[in-house]
């Protein structure tokens, strides 16, 4: 038995050496991902800083703080309002350019108008990613995203069905392993490497495919996840956690509620039980709450908002709609007392 293993082992090793030797000789180079895994087990993934790629059709930067961003100093400057963005696709701004994005047109328009007139200068921190449950923004923000010494906080949750965290979530710790060997072994991370890629592929495609299948895969998300699943581990806590940090460090919080765009040609969400208990819960916890879908799409033509038809995402035009929504918000009569409620800023406004 310990004779046959032995021999099965040598097999293997000379197979990965004769495939190392082909992969150095073809010249193969890994491909570098949007994401990394990281330990910190409350966040899980990150951007990599100093990402180059394209996203669809869009060109993506990382900065080297690991934000779709310019780069911004810690320390804020004197006379400048800071805004941090903190949500999934819609903030990330996935297949449009970054200034054509929510968060730079937003910042667009403040530096336009200027409506608070203690600041000459506005800035919209890009900290979006991709695929983030409840929780996750809320550590983000909570480890990363604080430090930039914000004045108020735009906290936005994308409604859609989200079961594709589930496989990314099972493959984390050969995630971490692929980060612990020396990016000089070609074989093993070659096979890794794309053995998770093919994974991943095929779980997306069928995640996203249209038609009756779809339809019913919503069905078996919006079932499997009310009750004491997604309800209970990340929605409640996280804004309950959320006001709780709002009062303890006196910033104020605007949460944004961007639907799904699939939602715009049923002129309903079609998975109603999450925007309840979102309503539910910022109500409890005495957050604003900006439903985007309510005040800027609701009875539109959908594809209007379509990166095209077999991508839903939000194409440039949508960006800007709930740019200037969210603007009308922040700087209106029904939303600025609460949200600037005991805040410095409160006497501020033109």
């Amino acid at each position: 038995m310990f004779k046959k293993t032995a021999w099965i082992c040598l097999y293997i090793l000379i197979a990965l050496v004769g495939m190392e030797l082909v992969l150095r000789l073809a010249g193969w180079k890994e491909r570098i991902k949007l994401y990394e895994e990281i330990e910190d087990q409350d966040v899980r993934w990150v951007h990599r800083a100093g990402f180059e790629g394209k996203l669809g059709n869009a060109q993506v930067m990382i900065n080297s703080q690991g934000l779709r961003d310019r780069e911004y100093p810690f320390d804020k400057p004197a006379g400048t309002f800071r805004i941090f963005a903190v949500g999934e696709c819609s903030t990330v701004g996935d297949y449009v350019a970054l200034e054509d994005s929510l968060v730079k047109r937003l910042e667009f328009m403040l530096n336009k108008h200027k409506p608070f007139g203690k600041y000459g200068h506005y800035e919209v921190i890009n900290g979006g990613l991709t695929e983030y449950d409840e929780l996750q923004k809320l550590y983000f923000l909570k480890k990363y995203g604080l430090r930039y010494n914000p004045d108020l906080i735009i906290f936005s949750h994308d409604l859609s069905v989200k079961p594709w965290i589930e496989p990314r979530a099972n493959l984390r710790p050969v995630r971490l392993m692929l980060k612990k060997i020396p990016k000089q072994v070609y074989s093993i991370r070659y096979l890794l490497f794309n053995t998770m890629d093919i994974i991943e592929r095929s779980w997306n495609q069928f995640v996203f495919m249209q038609g009756p299948l779809y339809n019913d895969l919503n069905k078996f998300c919006a079932k499997r996840y009310a009750g004491e699943g997604l309800r209970n581990s990340k929605i409640i806590p996280a804004l309950k956690e959320l006001a709780a940090l709002s009062r303890e460090r006196r910033i104020p919080v605007l949460v944004v509620f961007m639907p799904w765009l699939d939602n715009l040609s049923e002129d309903k969400y079609s998975i109603q039980w999450v925007h309840e208990l979102y309503a539910e819960e910022c109500r409890k916890n005495g957050l604003p709450l900006l439903d985007l879908y309510e005040s800027c799409f609701k009875n539109k033509q959908p594809y209007l908002f379509w990166v095209d038809n077999s991508n839903r995402r939000p194409n440039t035009l949508a960006h800007w709609m709930a740019a200037k929504q969210v603007y009308r918000e922040l700087t209106g009569k029904v939303f600025l007392p609460v949200i600037l409620k005991d805040h410095p800023l409160q006497d501020t406004v033109n």
